[in-house]
Protein backbone atom coordinates (compact mmCIF):
# COMPACT_ATOMS: atom_id res chain seq x y z
CA UNK A 1 0.00 0.00 0.00
CA UNK A 2 1.23 3.53 -0.80
CA UNK A 3 1.11 6.19 1.92
CA UNK A 4 0.96 9.95 1.61
CA UNK A 5 1.08 11.61 5.00
CA UNK A 6 1.95 14.90 6.69
CA UNK A 7 2.67 15.26 10.41
CA UNK A 8 4.82 17.39 12.74
CA UNK A 9 7.29 19.34 10.57
CA UNK A 10 10.17 19.08 13.05
CA UNK A 11 10.22 15.34 13.46
CA UNK A 12 8.42 13.76 10.54
CA UNK A 13 7.99 13.64 6.82
CA UNK A 14 5.65 13.47 3.89
CA UNK A 15 6.18 11.29 0.89
CA UNK A 16 5.23 8.55 -1.48
CA UNK A 17 6.56 5.39 0.17
CA UNK A 18 5.84 1.70 0.48
CA UNK A 19 7.39 0.25 3.62
CA UNK A 20 10.10 2.95 3.70
CA UNK A 21 10.76 2.63 -0.03
CA UNK A 22 10.20 5.55 -2.36
CA UNK A 23 10.28 9.35 -2.15
CA UNK A 24 10.30 11.24 1.15
CA UNK A 25 10.27 14.94 2.09
CA UNK A 26 11.33 15.72 5.65
CA UNK A 27 12.79 13.85 8.63
CA UNK A 28 12.14 10.25 7.74
CA UNK A 29 14.31 8.04 9.93
CA UNK A 30 14.56 5.14 7.48
CA UNK A 31 14.33 5.27 3.71
CA UNK A 32 15.30 3.33 0.62
CA UNK A 33 15.04 5.75 -2.25
CA UNK A 34 15.17 9.54 -2.43
CA UNK A 35 15.04 11.64 0.73
CA UNK A 36 14.85 15.46 0.61
CA UNK A 37 15.04 17.50 3.78
CA UNK A 38 15.83 21.03 4.97
CA UNK A 39 17.58 20.13 8.26
CA UNK A 40 18.47 16.52 9.12
CA UNK A 41 17.41 15.38 12.57
CA UNK A 42 17.54 11.89 14.10
CA UNK A 43 18.21 10.11 10.82
CA UNK A 44 18.83 6.37 11.20
CA UNK A 45 19.52 4.99 7.73
CA UNK A 46 19.14 6.10 4.14
CA UNK A 47 19.90 3.88 1.15
CA UNK A 48 19.80 5.89 -2.04
CA UNK A 49 19.90 9.68 -2.34
CA UNK A 50 19.87 12.03 0.62
CA UNK A 51 19.52 15.74 -0.21
CA UNK A 52 19.90 18.20 2.68
CA UNK A 53 19.64 21.94 2.20
CA UNK A 54 21.12 23.00 5.56
CA UNK A 55 23.52 21.65 8.15
CA UNK A 56 22.19 19.11 10.70
CA UNK A 57 20.43 20.24 13.86
CA UNK A 58 22.94 21.36 16.51
CA UNK A 59 21.20 19.14 19.06
CA UNK A 60 21.12 16.15 16.74
CA UNK A 61 22.77 13.09 18.25
CA UNK A 62 23.11 11.50 14.84
CA UNK A 63 23.59 7.80 14.34
CA UNK A 64 22.82 8.15 10.66
CA UNK A 65 24.01 5.52 8.19
CA UNK A 66 23.88 6.75 4.60
CA UNK A 67 24.58 4.48 1.66
CA UNK A 68 24.54 6.09 -1.76
CA UNK A 69 24.60 9.76 -2.72
CA UNK A 70 24.51 12.52 -0.12
CA UNK A 71 24.30 16.18 -1.13
CA UNK A 72 24.27 19.08 1.28
CA UNK A 73 23.98 22.73 0.33
CA UNK A 74 25.93 23.56 3.51
CA UNK A 75 27.31 20.45 5.24
CA UNK A 76 26.02 16.88 5.01
CA UNK A 77 26.73 14.86 8.12
CA UNK A 78 26.46 11.23 9.21
CA UNK A 79 27.97 8.70 11.54
CA UNK A 80 28.62 6.23 8.71
CA UNK A 81 28.64 7.09 5.01
CA UNK A 82 29.28 4.76 2.08
CA UNK A 83 29.10 6.31 -1.36
CA UNK A 84 29.43 9.83 -2.75
CA UNK A 85 29.08 12.95 -0.59
CA UNK A 86 29.01 16.53 -1.89
CA UNK A 87 29.00 19.50 0.47
CA UNK A 88 28.72 23.15 -0.50
CA UNK A 89 30.85 24.16 2.48
CA UNK A 90 31.91 20.99 4.25
CA UNK A 91 31.37 17.33 5.02
CA UNK A 92 31.41 15.81 8.50
CA UNK A 93 31.30 12.04 8.81
CA UNK A 94 32.60 9.79 11.55
CA UNK A 95 33.28 6.79 9.28
CA UNK A 96 33.45 7.48 5.54
CA UNK A 97 34.06 5.18 2.57
CA UNK A 98 33.74 6.54 -0.95
CA UNK A 99 34.12 9.91 -2.66
CA UNK A 100 33.80 13.23 -0.83
CA UNK A 101 33.86 16.67 -2.46
CA UNK A 102 33.53 19.83 -0.35
CA UNK A 103 33.73 23.54 -1.05
CA UNK A 104 35.76 24.21 2.10
CA UNK A 105 36.61 21.26 4.33
CA UNK A 106 36.18 17.58 5.07
CA UNK A 107 36.36 16.25 8.61
CA UNK A 108 35.83 12.96 10.36
CA UNK A 109 37.33 10.07 12.22
CA UNK A 110 38.04 7.35 9.66
CA UNK A 111 38.17 8.16 5.94
CA UNK A 112 38.69 5.71 3.08
CA UNK A 113 38.44 6.80 -0.54
CA UNK A 114 38.80 10.02 -2.52
CA UNK A 115 38.57 13.41 -0.80
CA UNK A 116 38.67 16.75 -2.61
CA UNK A 117 38.47 20.03 -0.71
CA UNK A 118 39.41 23.61 -1.55
CA UNK A 119 40.48 24.36 2.04
CA UNK A 120 41.38 21.36 4.17
CA UNK A 121 40.98 17.71 5.08
CA UNK A 122 41.22 16.58 8.68
CA UNK A 123 40.59 13.22 10.33
CA UNK A 124 42.14 10.65 12.62
CA UNK A 125 42.84 8.09 9.91
CA UNK A 126 42.97 8.77 6.17
CA UNK A 127 43.41 6.08 3.50
CA UNK A 128 43.08 6.84 -0.19
CA UNK A 129 43.53 9.95 -2.31
CA UNK A 130 43.32 13.39 -0.73
CA UNK A 131 43.48 16.67 -2.64
CA UNK A 132 43.30 19.92 -0.69
CA UNK A 133 43.93 23.53 -1.61
CA UNK A 134 45.32 24.40 1.83
CA UNK A 135 46.21 21.45 4.04
CA UNK A 136 45.74 17.84 5.07
CA UNK A 137 46.04 16.72 8.67
CA UNK A 138 45.52 13.36 10.34
CA UNK A 139 46.99 10.97 12.86
CA UNK A 140 47.71 8.52 10.05
CA UNK A 141 47.76 9.12 6.29
CA UNK A 142 48.05 6.30 3.74
CA UNK A 143 47.81 6.70 -0.01
CA UNK A 144 48.16 9.73 -2.26
CA UNK A 145 47.91 13.21 -0.75
CA UNK A 146 48.25 16.51 -2.58
CA UNK A 147 48.08 19.84 -0.76
CA UNK A 148 48.69 23.42 -1.79
CA UNK A 149 50.17 24.40 1.58
CA UNK A 150 51.03 21.51 3.90
CA UNK A 151 50.54 17.94 5.07
CA UNK A 152 50.91 17.00 8.72
CA UNK A 153 50.37 13.72 10.55
CA UNK A 154 51.86 11.27 13.01
CA UNK A 155 52.39 8.88 10.10
CA UNK A 156 52.50 9.62 6.37
CA UNK A 157 52.77 6.58 4.11
CA UNK A 158 52.52 6.69 0.33
CA UNK A 159 52.88 9.49 -2.20
CA UNK A 160 52.63 13.05 -0.90
CA UNK A 161 53.06 16.42 -2.62
CA UNK A 162 52.85 19.75 -0.83
CA UNK A 163 53.44 23.28 -2.04
CA UNK A 164 55.03 24.29 1.26
CA UNK A 165 55.91 21.45 3.61
CA UNK A 166 55.33 17.95 4.93
CA UNK A 167 55.79 17.04 8.57
CA UNK A 168 55.25 13.78 10.43
CA UNK A 169 56.76 11.54 13.06
CA UNK A 170 57.09 8.80 10.45
CA UNK A 171 57.31 9.32 6.68
CA UNK A 172 57.46 6.39 4.26
CA UNK A 173 57.19 6.54 0.49
CA UNK A 174 57.62 9.42 -1.94
CA UNK A 175 57.39 12.93 -0.51
CA UNK A 176 57.78 16.13 -2.50
CA UNK A 177 57.59 19.60 -0.93
CA UNK A 178 58.22 23.06 -2.29
CA UNK A 179 59.88 24.16 0.95
CA UNK A 180 60.74 21.39 3.39
CA UNK A 181 60.13 17.92 4.79
CA UNK A 182 60.58 17.09 8.46
CA UNK A 183 60.08 14.05 10.65
CA UNK A 184 61.51 11.70 13.23
CA UNK A 185 61.95 8.87 10.73
CA UNK A 186 61.91 9.36 6.94
CA UNK A 187 62.18 6.39 4.57
CA UNK A 188 61.93 6.51 0.78
CA UNK A 189 62.35 9.26 -1.79
CA UNK A 190 62.30 12.86 -0.56
CA UNK A 191 62.50 15.93 -2.76
CA UNK A 192 62.47 19.35 -1.11
CA UNK A 193 62.93 22.77 -2.64
CA UNK A 194 64.71 24.01 0.48
CA UNK A 195 65.64 21.20 2.82
CA UNK A 196 64.75 18.09 4.76
CA UNK A 197 65.53 17.07 8.31
CA UNK A 198 64.89 14.03 10.50
CA UNK A 199 66.39 11.97 13.28
CA UNK A 200 66.82 9.16 10.76
CA UNK A 201 66.67 9.38 6.97
CA UNK A 202 66.90 6.30 4.77
CA UNK A 203 66.57 6.18 0.99
CA UNK A 204 67.10 8.82 -1.68
CA UNK A 205 66.94 12.55 -1.07
CA UNK A 206 67.26 15.67 -3.21
CA UNK A 207 67.20 19.15 -1.66
CA UNK A 208 67.83 22.60 -3.07
CA UNK A 209 69.57 23.70 0.13
CA UNK A 210 70.44 20.85 2.47
CA UNK A 211 69.78 17.81 4.66
CA UNK A 212 70.17 17.50 8.39
CA UNK A 213 69.71 14.62 10.81
CA UNK A 214 71.21 12.23 13.30
CA UNK A 215 71.50 9.27 10.92
CA UNK A 216 71.45 9.59 7.11
CA UNK A 217 71.73 6.47 4.96
CA UNK A 218 71.30 6.15 1.20
CA UNK A 219 71.83 8.57 -1.69
CA UNK A 220 71.47 12.26 -0.88
CA UNK A 221 72.15 15.28 -3.08
CA UNK A 222 72.00 18.84 -1.75
CA UNK A 223 72.57 22.23 -3.33
CA UNK A 224 74.42 23.60 -0.30
CA UNK A 225 75.25 21.10 2.43
CA UNK A 226 74.58 17.90 4.35
CA UNK A 227 75.04 17.56 8.08
CA UNK A 228 74.45 14.62 10.41
CA UNK A 229 75.90 12.61 13.23
CA UNK A 230 76.45 9.67 10.87
CA UNK A 231 76.27 9.50 7.06
CA UNK A 232 76.29 6.22 5.13
CA UNK A 233 76.03 5.75 1.38
CA UNK A 234 76.46 8.37 -1.32
CA UNK A 235 76.33 12.03 -0.34
CA UNK A 236 76.83 14.93 -2.74
CA UNK A 237 76.77 18.66 -1.93
CA UNK A 238 77.97 21.75 -3.75
CA UNK A 239 79.14 23.27 -0.47
CA UNK A 240 79.97 21.20 2.61
CA UNK A 241 79.39 17.77 4.14
CA UNK A 242 79.91 17.46 7.87
CA UNK A 243 79.34 14.60 10.31
CA UNK A 244 80.81 12.67 13.19
CA UNK A 245 81.15 9.62 10.92
CA UNK A 246 81.06 9.46 7.12
CA UNK A 247 80.94 6.10 5.34
CA UNK A 248 80.69 5.50 1.60
CA UNK A 249 81.24 7.95 -1.23
CA UNK A 250 81.11 11.64 -0.37
CA UNK A 251 81.58 14.48 -2.84
CA UNK A 252 81.52 18.17 -1.89
CA UNK A 253 82.52 21.30 -3.76
CA UNK A 254 84.21 23.01 -0.82
CA UNK A 255 84.75 20.98 2.34
CA UNK A 256 84.20 17.52 3.83
CA UNK A 257 84.78 17.32 7.57
CA UNK A 258 84.26 14.46 10.01
CA UNK A 259 85.79 12.94 13.10
CA UNK A 260 85.96 9.70 11.14
CA UNK A 261 86.25 9.55 7.34
CA UNK A 262 85.74 6.14 5.74
CA UNK A 263 85.92 4.89 2.16
CA UNK A 264 86.08 7.64 -0.52
CA UNK A 265 85.87 11.43 -0.13
CA UNK A 266 86.31 13.98 -2.90
CA UNK A 267 86.39 17.69 -2.13
CA UNK A 268 88.51 20.82 -2.31
CA UNK A 269 89.33 20.28 1.38
CA UNK A 270 89.04 16.88 3.09
CA UNK A 271 89.47 16.93 6.86
CA UNK A 272 89.55 13.91 9.18
CA UNK A 273 89.61 15.35 12.68
CA UNK A 274 90.33 11.98 14.33
CA UNK A 275 91.03 9.37 11.64
CA UNK A 276 90.71 8.57 7.95
CA UNK A 277 90.27 5.02 6.66
CA UNK A 278 90.12 5.03 2.89
CA UNK A 279 90.94 7.45 0.09
CA UNK A 280 90.62 11.23 0.04
CA UNK A 281 91.04 13.27 -3.14
CA UNK A 282 91.27 17.06 -3.06
CA UNK A 283 93.47 20.12 -3.14
CA UNK A 284 94.09 19.85 0.61
CA UNK A 285 93.80 16.63 2.64
CA UNK A 286 94.32 16.57 6.41
CA UNK A 287 94.06 13.58 8.74
CA UNK A 288 95.11 13.33 12.36
CA UNK A 289 95.47 9.60 11.89
CA UNK A 290 95.65 8.25 8.35
CA UNK A 291 94.96 4.63 7.39
CA UNK A 292 94.74 4.83 3.64
CA UNK A 293 95.66 7.21 0.84
CA UNK A 294 95.57 10.97 0.28
CA UNK A 295 95.71 12.40 -3.25
CA UNK A 296 96.05 16.16 -3.70
CA UNK A 297 98.19 19.27 -3.95
CA UNK A 298 98.99 19.13 -0.23
CA UNK A 299 98.49 16.05 1.96
CA UNK A 300 98.95 16.06 5.73
CA UNK A 301 98.98 12.90 7.88
CA UNK A 302 99.91 13.67 11.47
CA UNK A 303 100.55 10.01 12.39
CA UNK A 304 103.25 9.60 9.71
CA UNK A 305 106.97 9.86 10.45
CA UNK A 306 108.36 13.39 10.46
CA UNK A 307 109.63 13.17 6.90
CA UNK A 308 106.20 12.11 5.55
CA UNK A 309 103.77 14.13 7.57
CA UNK A 310 103.34 16.69 4.78
CA UNK A 311 103.66 15.59 1.17
CA UNK A 312 102.52 16.84 -2.23
CA UNK A 313 100.59 14.67 -4.70
CA UNK A 314 100.40 11.51 -2.54
CA UNK A 315 100.51 10.58 1.11
CA UNK A 316 99.78 7.20 2.66
CA UNK A 317 99.91 5.18 5.81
Amino acid sequence: MMFFSAVSLADSSVGLTIRNNGLSFGNSEYLNGIRINFVDRNVKQVNGINLTLWQPDDHNDSTAHINGLGIGLVMPSAKVFNGVAIGGLGIEVDDFTGIAVAGLGIGGNDFKGLAISSLGIGCNSFTGIGISGLGIGADEVKGVTISGLGIGADKVHGFSISGLGIGADEVKGITIAGLGIGGDNITGLTIAGLGSGADKMTGVGIAGLGFGGDDIEGIFVAGLGIGADRIRGVSVALGMIKAHEIHGVSIAGLHIKADELHDLTISTFNQAVVEQRGISIGLLNIAKELHGLQVGILNIAHNNPSGRKILPILNWH
